[in-house]
């Protein structure tokens, strides 16, 4: 044989090893994403309530799970629409409509859908959108945390669909401010009454009641959930590191998004860890060559 054939023959030899190693426990947490669109379509058709949320650090998704409310993240939708190749028509409406184009591609996509839906698609979810689309919401959750533009985001949707939008505050002082004085007991104080009114603006607007046995029960369960995720990826500082960013990004949603049943989530990462757990056990890394951390 030439000796660039016997080249190109071990290059595509090569290729075959895969340069990573995925967990097989990351396939049904991965499915939580799919999971969670499925249910709100399905809430939709039943005629429940769903909500949009930002990104909330936990402030208000257990009082939606105790309430019965089927929530989406447009911040995740959007990121799926992008790694789907599908966010370019909405990036376009988005840009037609005025939006900006230095805000963060996750709100622009996510002006441009609900742009589209409600002034072409009469309110109804886009034709030909990955994962079947998100629905109109009962009212929009938007938070503090984090970004600045959150606020005008979430203002902007409440307009082109004509909902409530209830702005959570989400006191975080800085580390030095927080020992300032009576800091952190005012910032306790401002929480617990934000999360008051926030329960009394959604059973006013579902006309539903807050079980505070099954608030207990959610927040119970987020604890243990994030307990375990956090553990998981403490496992991740050892040599070689057990998973990579692919994985861990794959992983994150069912925990930072609250997607899917809790319990089912709980027993996804207690899984997870395990498998963690004997990778580490026997040396055994997510890359084939770890060279860089």
């Amino acid at each position: 044989m030439p000796a660039g054939g016997m080249r190109y023959q071990a290059m595509a030899q090569e290729k075959k090893v895969r340069a990573i190693k995925r967990l097989k426990s990351i396939y049904p947490l991965r499915a939580k994403v799919d999971e969670s669109y499925q249910q709100s379509q399905e809430a939709m058709r039943a005629g429940e309530p769903t909500v949009w949320a930002m990104l909330n650090f936990y402030y208000g998704d257990a009082i939606l799970q105790a309430m019965g409310l089927q929530t989406i993240f447009p911040e995740n939708y959007g990121a799926a629409l992008a790694a789907m190749g599908a966010a370019g028509r909405f990036l376009d409406y988005a840009d037609a409509e005025g939006v900006p184009t230095h805000l963060c591609g996750y709100s622009r996509v996510n002006l441009g859908y609900t742009a589209m839906m409600m002034k072409e698609m009469g309110g109804e979810i886009p034709p030909e959108v990955p994962l079947g689309g998100i629905p109109k919401p009962l009212f929009l959750l938007s938070s503090a945390a984090v970004c600045d533009h959150r606020y005008k985001w979430f203002q902007s949707l409440g307009r082109y669909l004509d909902v409530p939008v209830w702005s959570f505050e989400a006191p975080v002082p800085g580390v030095k401010e927080l020992f300032i004085g009576r800091a952190y007991q005012e910032a306790v104080v401002l929480g617990v009454k934000h999360l008051q009114d926030f329960v009394a603006f959604v059973e006013r607007i579902t006309n539903r009641k807050m079980d505070w046995a099954k608030l207990e029960e959610t927040v119970d369960l987020m604890i243990e959930l994030n307990s375990i995720w956090y553990e998981s990826n403490q496992l991740r500082r050892a040599v070689p590191c057990p998973m990579h960013s692919r994985d861990f990004w794959s992983a994150m949603p069912a925990a930072l998004f609250t997607m899917g049943d809790l319990k089912d989530s709980i027993e996804c990462y207690r899984r997870l860890h395990d498998e963690l757990k004997e990778r580490v056990d026997n040396q055994v890394g997510a890359i084939v060559q770890e060279k860089y951390r």
